[in-house]
């Protein structure tokens, strides 16, 4: 681990955000959320974590158990707590925590998307059906009407409008209508 790395993994620790967080604790406190707000809030979570020069390398060799164990222990910390531990600890527990919240917010990251994207498809589905909806309506009083006035003609050539028909049709207002 390089001199820039061990600088920047303690100055994790004395770093605050919002003038109340320290960076370490800021970093570990996320989860998947459902708008843009919460994936933005990810997202500058995972920027700050990639601008560390942190290579995969640096935890070859060591085992899966351990890696955990180192984790939790920084979970389980908070900046004033992670002061305390001798230093090569310190930073091995910051160097896995790095790592393994690059993975967790990454996978947060697509969890925000699916639902983002979950919630777009459903706007629109909805939208669509209620579309679907009115033109079925449209259409059926469209062909309802087709069905009214075919029948108009049908209606003239029956038994019992053939009366009316030689008698013709009188309009007694006549007079009286204004344009």
């Amino acid at each position: 681990m390089d001199a820039v790395l061990r600088e920047r993994l303690l100055a994790m620790l004395e770093e605050t955000v919002d003038a109340r967080l320290t960076r370490f604790v800021w970093l570990r406190q996320f989860e998947a959320g459902s708008d843009w707000a919460a994936a933005n809030r990810l997202l500058d979570r995972l920027a700050w974590l990639q601008d560390l020069p942190l290579t995969v390398d640096l935890l070859a060799g060591v085992p899966a158990t351990r890696v955990s164990s180192l984790r939790r222990q920084g979970e389980r910390h908070f900046a004033d707590g992670m002061r305390d531990v001798p230093e090569r600890r310190r930073l091995a527990i910051l160097a896995v925590c790095v790592v393994e919240w690059q993975s967790a917010l990454a996978d947060a990251m697509v969890e925000t998307h699916d639902r983002i994207v979950g919630q777009l498809y459903r706007s629109a589905e909805r939208l669509c059906d209620a579309k679907v909806a009115d033109a079925k309506t449209a259409t059926r009083d469209t062909l309802k009407s087709f069905a009214e006035v075919t029948s108009i003609p049908a209606y003239l050539h029956s038994p019992e409008c053939k009366p009316v028909l030689r008698r013709g049709f009188s309009f007694s207002g006549r007079g009286t209508l204004q344009a």
